[in-house]
């Protein structure tokens, strides 16, 4: 149920524009993915979320996702791709 409301509010925010509550939804969704296991399904939704925040020039949401995507890559035991995010994040 969580999913496909998630999913919900990222068509709704797509269809009006708003691209800070699509950002989120995909968080949110990206989130919820990584607790269930679905590693792969976070990663695309936290490339998404990357997307529009680097359009919106949104640092601070562009660094901390770097830093999920980090933590995602850690978990799998990708340690060189991990560092590889965390040091963007520290660059932004």
């Amino acid at each position: 149920m969580a999913e496909s409301t998630f999913e919900e509010v990222v068509e709704i925010a797509v269809n009006i524009g708003d691209r800070d509550i699509e950002a989120r939804g995909l968080n949110n969704l990206a989130v919820l993915l990584q607790r269930r296991g679905d590693l792969s399904a976070a990663v695309d939704r936290l490339q998404q979320v990357l997307v529009l925040e680097r359009a919106r020039a949104n640092q601070s949401a562009e660094a901390w996702t770097l830093e999920n995507l980090g933590g995602i890559y850690a978990t799998e035991g990708d340690l060189a791709r991990a560092r590889e995010y965390y040091e963007q994040s520290m660059g932004v």
